[in-house]
């Protein structure tokens, strides 16, 4: 029954498939890709569109470089400027739509199509703050932040809840700069804490 489950995943056809890859680099992992499927795997290679997301314009004229020499693969390669903390936050959207045609059309053959969306976020991910922290305005006390779906709007919305988890007091308690203008006084502010390394504190608005 595996054996057959497997086989029915490999047969499954998309119309399209979108690469997008944050923190690209100097465009050199991109072009790895899309070579090995233009040379191996044409069929696929046809349908692909690469997604690069940097807040770098600096690095997306470097990354643009290393496609110069294709005609085919710059056509399918689309660099989107953004920073990853406001994707993070959920302030800005992935995908910017002035990319594609919006034609009443063209929106709906997109809307039948199947599309595979596959993220390529290789260190990016590490270095981005995955805590929030922030001191209740009335209390004055540590809160934490967490996410929850709310099923009545159909959407994930962000809730402090009082500060519990261990590793950000151990955090804390070590570091204890990273709350100094966390204060009721300033409830705009939070400390973004990685738990990853606790020399991480990149103070962001929320």
């Amino acid at each position: 029954m595996e054996d057959e489950n497997n086989n029915n995943e490999e047969k499954e056809f998309y119309d399209e498939i979108q690469i997008i890859e944050f923190g690209g680099g100097r465009g050199t992992n991109a072009h790895t890709i899309l070579s090995h499927l233009k040379t191996n795997y044409r069929d696929i290679y046809d349908r692909v569109f690469y997604f690069m997301i940097d807040a770098s314009p600096t690095l997306h004229k470097v990354q643009q470089e290393a496609f110069k020499n294709d005609e085919t693969m710059k056509k399918k390669v689309k660099f989107i400027q953004k920073d990853m903390l406001d994707i993070a936050e959920g302030n800005v959207g992935i995908l910017q739509t002035d990319h594609m045609d919006n034609s009443a059309g063209e929106s709906q053959k997109r809307q039948r199509k199947k599309i595979k969306t596959i993220a390529i976020a290789l260190e990016v991910m590490d270095n981005l703050p995955h805590d929030k922290i922030k001191r209740c305005e009335n209390t004055g006390n540590l809160m934490e932040a967490h996410v929850k779906y709310d099923k009545k709007k159909q959407m994930w919305t962000e809730k402090f809840v009082p500060l519990n988890d261990p590793i950000l007091k151990e955090i804390l308690d070590i570091e204890s700069s990273y709350t100094f203008n966390a204060s009721p006084s300033s409830s705009s502010l939070s400390s973004s804490i990685n738990k990853q390394t606790s020399l991480f504190g990149n103070r962001t608005k929320w």
